[in-house]
């Protein structure tokens, strides 16, 4: 097909340029016969010229191109013949040519003479100006040939522009007339060129019959330049659009039966006149549209019409039929009688001519929520009638109804709004589940951008109920959906969601928590791991502002309390029924954090329960040993931010911790863990006290542990490694006083690393080790430079340089 199309272009390129060739040819004899004052030998040349435009051959894209290098040069003679310098003969000469053009042989050239000649003859004083243009018009008549007389009327529509009269009715200053004239001439020839338009489809072989229809579709604009036209009057008013003008196009239009043609001047009608015409007409347009071919696309003409009406009753709210028309029952019902009366009607195109009414009803009547209903109701209706469902959101049907299903979502001012319109969910549910998961995410990002808030249980209650899809497991949904990115960016969305459950008061906030956790309980194992963390986050959160408004609260501690008891249940269930035994051992230690941070009677309590939880998890779950490195670090962490633990309750988590850290598997990361077990002994603080617990002893205890340990590891890079580290933290606790620090074993400690460091190879690997080394040497050296006394290191004997 490309390649014949790419032969006929070669040709179609071969033959306009002959034509063209002639019609330089005969242009420049005219222009020498004009220059040497042979007028009747250039009209002759000019007629040649212009007989190239009878040719049959050239498909309407080249026959334009050779209309338009031939009217170029007719602009010449146009511009000889308006020339004033032939004086008082003038008048006489252009009589005569007005006469001479219409002997030319053949009735093409004669026409586009008669045009060009008779135009110039108008404007002059005197000349028979009624006269002239009544022939021009009449005669064009003769010329029936679809091609040729398109182009020819429309040269004749162009060249008349500024000589139609434009005065309004009745006003005889105009000497061809008044408004109504120009009407009907402009209407006559809008009819004229509109049937050879459509009798362009009916020529030629069957074969050819999608050619023709692109070849015709390139030459629309000829016949809607003549609706241009009439829209540009002046005079042109509401009055005569409505008695004389619509009429005229909406018979012409339905009378011609081409489905082409309907499409593009029913279009073309809503483009180029007012808005304001359209409102007033609107009945007798719709009609029209019931008339229309069946294949006609009449979403597009409908849903153009809407767009026009909305966009307009929206910019003029106080125009007079507002109150008194209701637009969306007006074309309500009219899309349902275009719908009933089309059998074979594509579901795509019913809902497109749908959103243009959902546009309708939430930008005119946002107060009336019930419009969009009955929409979404039809449109659910019509597409059960069809037996279709499972909608993809790559489907030409899908896409459309995605567009009308995210309308009411971007456009009301509060989506919360949109629980009104109970049969959204309805026509939602038409689609598969990519095209649920769509516009539930659609839904979400758009509460999260307005920072809609989630007030009432009705909210989530409703908002939770579209968003089902993401919630709870679905019949078409993919197999192991863990692993889908739309199920884990749906979850996503989810989870930012929690936070805009907010209410004033803190119990309502709470129970609305409770109502989604509720929800999120029905997910299933995999949305659980995205659903419940955010809830414990949004608990916490919620704890933290009761505790900065304690008043406010009748029962403090024991609302505090059933928060941090529900926190304790999300996060036993994320464990049990989510299986997410890491994740829910993160979510111990954060609820112990902000535990507490929160003075009530039941703090410690809690505090010790979530810590003592995170330690069964540990035990029961964590087996890889860099998590279990990972996770002992965490748990010493938070133990060591804790403030409200009693010593009865503080002593055996440190104790566990100390435990556990000789029973990870490697050395090196047992004698890391030990001294940080030194520092839970050091700055622990316990419930009551005024100054961390500082026991001597046991940090004395987790030091001697940690350098045994090390001197356990066989490669020499890890033993200085952790002798450097073992050396700074005696550093540490000595400076701060502790009493189990010796001098001599820091000595000692330093000599040992100093002979085992001066056995090392410089390498890349033994450079990091000796600079760790360097390092605390120099900050030894720094403090003992500083001055005298515990704090400046004294007594800490440093190798020489």
């Amino acid at each position: 097909m490309a390649q014949a199309e790419a032969l006929m272009d070669s040709e179609q390129e071969s033959l306009l340029a002959g034509a063209l060739k002639s019609a330089k040819r005969e242009a420049f004899d005219m222009k020498r016969a004009l220059d040497k004052g042979q007028h009747i030998e250039a009209f002759k040349h000019a007629a040649s010229m212009l007989s190239e435009l009878r040719t049959s051959v050239l498909s309407p894209k080249y026959y334009y191109k050779l209309y338009v290098d031939i009217v170029d040069e007719l602009a010449h003679l146009s511009g000889f013949l308006q020339d004033e310098s032939l004086g008082e003969t003038r008048f006489k000469q252009l009589a005569e040519f007005y006469e001479v053009v219409q002997y030319a042989g053949n009735i093409v050239p004669r026409l586009y003479l008669l045009i060009t000649v008779g135009v110039v003859y108008y404007k002059m004083d005197n000349a028979p100006k009624r006269e002239i243009l009544h022939d021009l018009v009449e005669m064009c008549r003769g010329v029936q040939h679809p091609l040729r007389g398109l182009f020819l009327r429309s040269y004749l529509l162009t060249s008349t522009k500024e000589l139609l009269p434009d005065t309004p009715s009745g006003d005889t200053s105009h000497p061809t007339g008044d408004i109504d004239d120009s009407i009907r001439i402009i209407m006559t020839n809008f009819s004229e060129m509109n049937k050879l338009w459509v009798r362009m489809q009916h020529q030629g072989p069957s074969k050819d019959r999608e050619k023709r229809e692109r070849d015709r579709r390139e030459l629309r604009i000829l016949v809607g330049t003549n609706l241009v036209r009439l829209s540009q009057l002046e005079n042109m008013n509401l009055e005569k659009y409505r008695e004389v003008v619509l009429p005229g196009i909406l018979e012409q239009v339905v009378s011609c039966k081409e489905p082409i043609s309907q499409e593009y001047l029913m279009d073309s009608v809503i483009q180029v006149f007012p808005d304001e015409y359209h409102y007033e007409t609107l009945h007798e347009y719709l009609e029209a549209c019931s008339d229309l071919e069946a294949n006609v696309p009449i979403k597009y003409i409908l849903s153009a019409l809407i767009d026009r009406l909305a966009a307009y009753v929206m910019e003029k709210p106080s125009a007079s039929s507002v109150q008194d028309v209701l637009l969306f029952e007006i074309f309500s019902d009219r899309a349902d009688k275009v719908i009933g009366s089309r059998q074979e009607m594509p579901a795509e195109d019913i809902i497109v001519i749908q959103t243009a009414l959902i546009n309708l009803a939430i930008k005119c009547y946002p107060d009336r929520t019930d419009f969009a209903n009955t929409v979404f109701g039809s449109t659910s209706g019509l597409l059960k009638n069809l037996g279709i469902t499972g909608l993809s959101p790559s489907s030409n049907v899908g896409k459309e109804l995605i567009k009308l299903l995210e309308i009411p979502i971007q456009q009301l001012d509060d989506v919360i709004r949109l629980l009104d319109i109970s049969e959204f969910g309805t026509l939602m549910s038409v689609l598969n589940y990519r095209g649920r998961c769509q516009v539930a995410v659609t839904l979400i990002e758009n509460i999260l951008d307005s920072e809609t808030q989630l007030t009432e249980e009705a909210h989530i209650n409703g908002v939770f109920a579209l968003l089902d899809v993401l919630l709870t497991d679905s019949a078409d949904q993919p197999t192991e959906i863990e692993k889908d990115d739309d199920f884990i960016e749906g979850q996503e969305y989810v989870s930012k969601l929690i936070q805009r459950i907010y209410n004033e008061d803190i119990l309502k906030n709470f129970k609305l928590l409770k109502a989604a956790r509720k929800v999120f309980g029905n997910g299933g194992i995999h949305r659980l791991t995205h659903t419940l963390p955010p809830v414990c986050f949004a608990v916490f959160k919620l704890a933290l502002r009761a505790a900065e408004n304690r008043d406010s609260l009748d029962n403090f501690d024991a609302e505090v309390n059933k928060f941090f008891m529900f926190a304790l249940k999300t996060i036993i269930a994320l464990k049990s029924e989510a299986e997410q035994g890491p994740l829910a051992l993160r979510m111990y230690l954060q609820a112990a954090i902000v535990n507490d941070r929160i003075v009530y009677e039941n703090n410690e309590v809690m505090t010790y329960e979530f810590i003592s939880k995170a330690f069964t998890v540990y035990e029961e779950e964590i087996h890889d040993s860099r998590e279990q490195t990972y996770f002992l670090n965490a748990l010493i962490g938070t133990i060591q931010k804790t403030t409200q633990l009693t010593e009865e309750n503080y002593d055996p988590l440190s104790s566990k911790c100390a435990m556990l850290s000789t029973k990870l598997l490697k050395k090196y990361d047992q004698a890391l863990a030990v001294m940080k077990v030194a520092h839970l002994f050091w700055s622990g603080q316990i419930a009551g006290a005024t100054e961390p617990m500082h026991d001597h002893a046991r940090v004395g205890e987790c030091l001697k542990k940690a350098l045994r340990l090390a001197s356990q590891c066989v490669e020499d890079y890890v033993q200085i490694t952790l002798y450097t580290f073992i050396l700074n933290e005696n550093l540490f606790f000595y400076e701060r006083g502790c009493t189990e620090i010796k001098l001599e074993n820091v000595n000692t400690l330093i000599d040992k690393i100093r002979d085992a460091v001066s056995q090392l190879d410089r390498t890349a690997e033994a450079d990091p080790i000796i600079d760790g080394y360097n390092k605390a040497l120099k900050y030894i050296r720094t403090k003992q430079e500083a001055g005298s006394g515990l704090e400046h290191l004294e007594g800490v004997k440093l190798p020489e340089e």
